[in-house]
């Protein structure tokens, strides 16, 4: 039933990998598969730089159905916005299973 909350179209892209220096591989988002699914996206907190430097960090969270394969390192276009997932989405658990997944995302930005 929580599906109804999920009210946004959001992209889920995950880069291909390709080789890095050394043995390293790297993330390849020129060559991402795009995977449509649903969710809720919200802006949890925002801070201004100081220090002198100027901008903005921010931080999102993604709240999904359980069966969403969203990983650390994809990336979660909603709209105009391109986020990266940041560390192992979270699965929110009830006496029946998991019931949705949550993930923190950092705007891209340039």
């Amino acid at each position: 039933m929580i599906d109804r909350f999920f009210v946004h179209d959001i992209l889920v892209r995950r880069p291909a990998t390709k080789a890095g220096r050394g043995s390293d591989s790297v993330a390849d988002f020129d060559n991402a598969t795009d995977t449509p699914a649903r969710g809720w996206v919200a802006q949890n907190a925002t801070t201004d730089i100081r220090g002198g430097r100027t901008g903005d960090s921010s931080e999102w969270l993604l709240q999904t159905s359980a069966t969403t394969d969203v990983r650390p390192g994809d990336r979660v276009i909603w709209g105009s916005h391109t986020f990266l997932v940041v560390g192992r989405p979270n699965p929110a658990w009830t006496p029946k299973g998991v019931h949705h997944l949550e993930a923190r995302l950092q705007l891209v930005e340039g």
